[in-house]
């Protein structure tokens, strides 16, 4: 008998909060778009990004390890392909199977080497994946190493408000559209 796996998925939208266990098979409630996926910050934290992100309407997704962060974007894929229905847009479902996550990744100072397996297993997954890393140690030697294994950014600790928003915003494809409507 295959014994299920059960992973705590919380989601927050601006001031709501659900809470939901993934179990495979199971529905968690993530939409196609504008959804980012943090691994393994605190619930203070957590709530920071959340609050922040809610400004521009990003949902964020709690995962505890990389392999829950896999799990719920391999879901969200799924509950969004029957979202746009066997009649909808079939360019949608294209461009839905081929959007990778974004992943906001926070570097534990106690193993501050695990990030290159975290991204190696993050890109095994979708090579279109969108890795932000948060770090304490944050310097420019790494933040060069990030972008160079393949890595989109790497954020300070603690962030601003402003460098949160800009690096999720860039890693969604937003940040051309947000300044097309400022001008």
């Amino acid at each position: 008998m295959i014994a299920a796996i059960n992973i705590p998925l919380l989601t927050w939208f601006g001031d709501k909060r659900t809470v939901n266990t993934y179990v495979a098979g199971s529905e968690v409630s993530m939409g196609a778009c504008n959804r980012v996926i943090a691994v393994g910050p605190s619930p203070q934290e957590f709530q920071r990004i959340c609050d922040t992100l809610a400004m521009d309407r990003v949902t964020v997704h709690h995962a505890s390890s990389v392999l829950g962060a896999v799990l719920a974007y391999a879901q969200a894929q799924m509950t969004a392909l029957e979202e746009a229905g066997p009649a909808g847009d079939p360019n949608l479902a294209e461009k839905i199977l081929a959007q990778g996550p974004v992943i906001l990744y926070d570097i534990d100072p106690a193993d501050p080497h695990r990030w290159r397996e975290a991204l190696g297993q993050f890109l095994s997954v979708h090579s279109g994946a969108r890795v932000i890393f948060a770090s304490r140690l944050a310097d420019e030697d790494l933040w060069i190493e990030v972008l160079e294994t393949g890595g989109h950014d790497l954020l300070s600790k603690p962030f601003s408000e402003s460098e949160l928003r800009q690096a999720v915003r860039c890693a969604l494809g937003l940040a051309s559209n947000a300044l097309a409507t400022a001008a």
